[in-house]
């Protein structure tokens, strides 16, 4: 009988957990989990202190991941097939992933997208840390972000497994609801910003296809999705990556460029950009990846801070439902800089026959 998959976190009892948890731990079992603290965005969260019973007892906390305790938030997951996939990564590709990640001992899904949970590594208990916008070491933080990235991307740079196993990896997702929170985001937020943030918006919200082609130009990699500054830890001197919820095969530099241009000081990503992306080629070709020249990554890169600019501009218009608003505004405005400063709105334009 398959275990069943719980959607709320009074679900998580002992004897559940001791049955999730025992292909990696047999001969101990839960007899008691507290509730540590639980919050709910994208998905909800759970952090979950365990007593165990028995020899080779698992760790003494736990992260979980489960379906958004708010119905609204149920729906999108499940339209957009999130949790599914997250759950999926953890299940079938999370250990041949050569990047840090939380370390998974359960996750399980079923075919509507509506139910899904993991069991996932607490990294705070473990040592790990969350760095902010700001940390003193925020320039030598992006290089090692930049270096993982290149790793990630190289691993199955190309592969033909996209056509096979990793079929289920599709296409960075293209949904109607994506316009519409960039047009609410323009009548929310259009009056206080500087003009480029309603040329890019206006623009995407009536070229969205197009703008969606464009941005699929390039190789297969197995793209992160979602790499923001709130979605990274540092274990050591690693840096590791969290939320997979919107993995895809896309062009590798979709992924640099939501980092430089949505986590980075604005200053620091100014002066830093063009050696960062040489970084980038750099580990590419040392990890054995046909990077492209200097030039065409310069020219996908700035394509793809519009991408980072529409993940920002979709996070704010949904409130503090996904990210505090501080945390959302601060992404915003600084999407919007790398969107003026690389001139996107004008190279799509030229790009598009505008």
């Amino acid at each position: 009988m398959s275990l069943p998959i719980p959607t709320a976190p009074e679900a998580l009892t002992p004897a559940w957990l001791s049955a999730a948890l025992a292909p990696r731990f047999p001969s101990a079992r839960v007899v008691a989990a507290k509730r540590l603290d639980a919050h709910s965005g994208t998905t909800g969260r759970v952090r979950l202190g365990l007593v165990w019973e028995g020899e080779g007892a698992g760790p003494a906390s736990l992260f979980v991941k489960l379906p958004p305790f708010d119905e609204s938030q149920r729906a999108m997951v499940e339209a957009t097939g999130m949790g599914r996939r997250e759950a999926r990564f953890y299940t079938e590709l999370a250990a041949e992933v050569p990047v840090r990640l939380p370390a998974p001992y359960h996750a399980a899904w079923d075919g509507s997208g509506s139910r899904y949970v993991m069991l996932l590594e607490d990294l705070e208990a473990n040592g790990c840390s969350f760095p902010g916008a700001d940390a003193h070491d925020a320039a030598l933080r992006a290089r090692r972000v930049v270096g993982g990235l290149a790793k990630l991307h190289a691993h199955l740079w190309d592969s033909d497994r996209f056509d096979g196993d990793l079929a289920w990896i599709e296409a960075p997702m293209r949904h109607e609801i994506g316009a519409l929170l960039v047009k609410q985001s323009l009548d929310l937020f259009a009056d206080g910003m500087r003009p480029d943030f309603g040329s890019i918006g206006r623009l995407y919200v009536d070229h969205h296809e197009q703008v969606c082609d464009l941005w699929e130009e390039g190789e297969r990699a197995l793209v992160h999705g979602d790499a923001h500054l709130g979605n990274l830890f540092q274990d050591g001197d690693e840096m590791g990556f969290l939320d997979w919820a919107v993995l895809s095969r896309a062009p590798g530099v979709r992924d640099v460029a939501y980092y430089l241009s949505n986590s980075l000081p604005v200053e620091l990503r100014r002066r830093e950009e063009r050696s960062l992306l040489d970084h980038y080629r750099a580990r590419l070709e040392a990890a054995g990846a046909p990077a492209p020249d200097a030039d065409t990554l310069w020219r996908r890169y700035r394509r793809h801070v519009a991408y980072s600019w529409v993940a920002a501009a979709t996070t704010a218009a949904m409130g503090e439902k996904w990210q505090p608003r501080a945390v959302a505004m601060a992404s915003l405005e600084r999407a919007t800089a790398a969107v003026s400063d690389l001139e996107a709105v004008a190279l799509f334009r030229e790009e598009l026959g505008l």
